[in-house]
């Protein structure tokens, strides 16, 4: 892990865009993400992301965010079906900047 370290500190040091870093790093490694879109696309995306037929990692993190959407915007979200037997514990932590 400190040989992968130091390859990925040279290569952000060398100019290496994030998607380039991202594949010296083992595919469980975490990393935060960041995503806008517009109402119409949100409710289009978790419509679909957050179904029993999704891989798990995705409905790890789209069904906690549906579920802060239809907390705080339930005339925009409320009718959006979801995976209720995922496992709740298995819920990534969703942090929303306002």
């Amino acid at each position: 892990m400190e040989d992968i370290e130091i390859a990925y500190m040279r290569g952000s040091k060398a100019g290496m865009f994030p998607d380039q870093l991202r594949t010296m790093l083992p595919h469980a490694t975490a990393a935060d993400v960041t995503m806008t879109c517009n109402i119409r696309e949100w409710r289009h995306i978790l419509s679909l992301r957050t179904q029993k037929n999704v891989h798990p990692e995705i409905r790890q993190l789209l069904i906690p965010l549906l579920l802060k959407f239809q907390y705080t915007m339930p005339e925009l979200f409320g009718d959006i079906q979801y995976d209720k037997e995922f496992p709740t514990e298995w819920y990534a932590e969703i942090d929303i900047l306002e």
